[in-house]
């Protein structure tokens, strides 16, 4: 009996093992979803199914919920657990197993790995918004579009769209602002934009948001700045009158004048168009500029900028000097003399002026920079004293600038007779030519003398002898 009782105890753990190392034979499954995403946003029917990867004959399916049996499916069709319309409620954590029957019994296979179900909201449909808000926009300036919506914890990125074709953005698609820098006609359209939401290797994109209109409009005509008096270059002291003409057909509502960039702020102009600087200093040199402004679609719309136009202040011109050679200004009647008229400073294109005292008596202009201008005249019968002065012109960006006269230089003419020292001269001449021809023949007279007295000497001597 008791030897019987063991062979039964060893029979029955025998098939116990058996049924264990068949039980081992059974895989694991899986689940998988029929969209190929576990993220499904509220009413969204969903659909799983327990995958077994080995080819048997499954008599039934169960599925669990975050470890809690909520499906019993007989046959082998049963593999699939449908949602019709998920909500809050249907998010968790699901797994699933399988059985099989035969002549040992019912097998059950292990769970599965647990899925997760995730269940968002639809995205709310975004609003574009754009700063600042205008009904129309001129070009140059800088508009920034920012689609906003309700704050997610897992927004994946945007899309911005002008007249329903989405823009290359260069800067990337996760920032939620769109800036248009320098703005300009062509930047003219509808806009629109959308995000999209990430989350378990789904993307949902939301609605477009209502669309936003950017009118772009060309900046008006430039237009001229004159000054008065028409030239660039003033002497310090002096008084200029600028004026901004606009186009005549522009309907103008204000003015405004720029010095080296910054406005010259003056409430006289804003209306006028005109802007006058009196008693002209050195600080007032340099670039202006004018614009105006007309209104249009209830904006101010400004002009382009005029051409720049150079105020140039300069030193009120100095008086040249003049020189004489020769520096005593005495001169003979008939003899030269030279005129030496130099300037300051070197100016690029300088006419030079040679006066006295009725008239201007020589002019030269030179075309390179040159600070003298030398001239010879002939005093032939001139007065006997007059004075000479010099002065220059210099062209200066445009204005022909004359210089105050130098000092009057004193020319003396020696006018004593010519022909009385002529005159003079020959006769001096002549004196002395009578004097030299007396004293020749005196000198020959007295050799003569000499001669005559020897040859009577030697007579007597004859004579004497001849009687002794």
């Amino acid at each position: 009996m008791h030897s019987s009782s063991l062979w039964s105890f060893c029979i029955l753990l025998r098939v116990l093992e058996t049924v264990k190392l068949y039980e081992a034979s059974l895989q694991m499954p899986y689940i998988s979803f029929s969209a190929g995403y576990a993220t499904y946003l509220i009413a969204e029917p969903v659909s799983m199914s327990c995958q077994i990867p080995s080819n048997i004959t499954v008599n039934g399916y169960q599925f669990f919920k975050n470890h809690q049996k909520i499906q019993d499916i007989n046959g082998p069709l049963g593999k699939h657990h449908k949602i019709t319309s998920v909500n809050r409620g249907s998010a968790g954590s699901y797994s699933c197993l399988y059985w099989i029957e035969d002549s040992r019994g019912k097998q059950i296979s292990p769970k599965s790995p647990p899925v997760s179900l995730s269940v968002m909201d639809q995205p709310t449909t975004p609003v574009l918004d754009i700063d600042p808000k205008y009904p129309l926009y001129f070009e140059g300036e800088d508009v920034h579009l920012e689609c906003r919506h309700h704050i997610y914890p897992y927004t994946g990125g945007y899309k911005f769209y002008k007249n329903n074709r989405e823009l290359n953005i260069s800067s990337g698609n996760l920032a939620s602002t769109f800036s248009i820098y320098n703005i300009s006609r062509k930047d003219s359209g509808t806009y629109k934009c959308e995000y999209w939401l990430s989350e378990h290797q789904r993307v949902v994109y939301s609605p477009r948001s209502k669309p936003q209109t950017l009118s772009v409009t060309a900046l008006s005509t430039s237009p001229l700045l004159l000054f008065q008096p028409p030239y660039s270059t003033f002497i310090v002291g002096e008084t200029v009158s600028m004026e901004c003409l606009a186009p005549s057909t522009v309907p103008v509502s204000l003015y405004r004048f720029y010095y080296e960039e910054r406005e010259v702020v003056s409430p006289s102009t804003t209306h006028s168009g005109q802007h006058s600087l009196r008693n002209l200093t050195k600080k007032h040199k340099g670039n202006y500029i004018c614009m105006y402004w007309s209104t249009k679609s209830q904006r101010e719309i400004p002009s382009f900028p005029s051409v720049t136009k150079e105020l140039y202040i300069i030193d009120p011109l100095q008086s040249p000097v003049l020189a004489v050679d020769p520096p005593s200004g005495r001169i003979w009647d008939g003899a030269n003399v030279t005129l030496i008229c130099t300037t300051p400073i070197p100016y690029e294109n300088t006419t030079f002026h040679f006066l006295n005292d009725r008239e201007a008596v020589f002019s030269n202009n030179t075309s390179r920079a040159q600070m003298k201008m030398v001239i010879t005249m002939s005093m032939l019968n001139a007065t006997s004293v007059f004075k000479y002065s010099c002065q220059y012109t210099a062209y200066i960006k445009g204005r022909a600038l004359t210089s105050p006269r130098s000092h009057p230089a004193e020319i003396t003419i020696i006018t004593g007779s010519v022909n009385w020292l002529i005159a003079i001269a020959v006769a001096a001449g002549v004196v002395v030519l009578i004097t030299v021809f007396l004293l020749l023949y005196w000198i020959c007279l007295a050799r003569r003398g000499s001669a005559d007295d020897g040859e009577k000497s030697q007579s007597s001597e004859v004579r004497e002898r001849s009687t002794s």
